[in-house]
């Protein structure tokens, strides 16, 4: 990684100090992605017909990948406000017996 010219950082890590300069490393990157990743698939969901999941009357993969996010979100205090769709998916899904034995509180040991 280190060697490699062709590398790219998945983020943008200079932005972080200039937003953010009061609050620890790992905080800046929940806050600085998981909100305005979410605020876009909210907005990807402005095309699609309302139904109780992402795409359907059924849970795909858009939806087996938004509920780790929104777990994050909960978990490092991101707002999740103006994203009814996402949090009305997410009341879908915790409605499933599926999502409920994956979900982390579930396995702890």
């Amino acid at each position: 990684m280190g060697s490699n010219p062709t590398f790219a950082a998945p983020y943008p890590i200079i932005r972080f100090p200039k937003i953010y300069h009061s609050r620890c490393p790992i905080t800046l990157i929940h806050l600085a992605f998981i909100g305005p990743g979410l605020a876009a698939f909210e907005s990807l969901l402005e095309g699609v017909e309302q139904r109780p999941f992402s795409t359907g009357d059924s849970p795909g993969l858009a939806d087996i990948c938004l509920i780790p996010q929104l777990y994050n979100a909960n978990r490092w205090g991101v707002p999740l406000t103006g994203l009814d769709r996402v949090q009305s998916i997410a009341k879908a899904c915790a409605a499933l017996p599926a999502f409920q034995a994956a979900h982390p509180d579930a396995v702890r040991p």
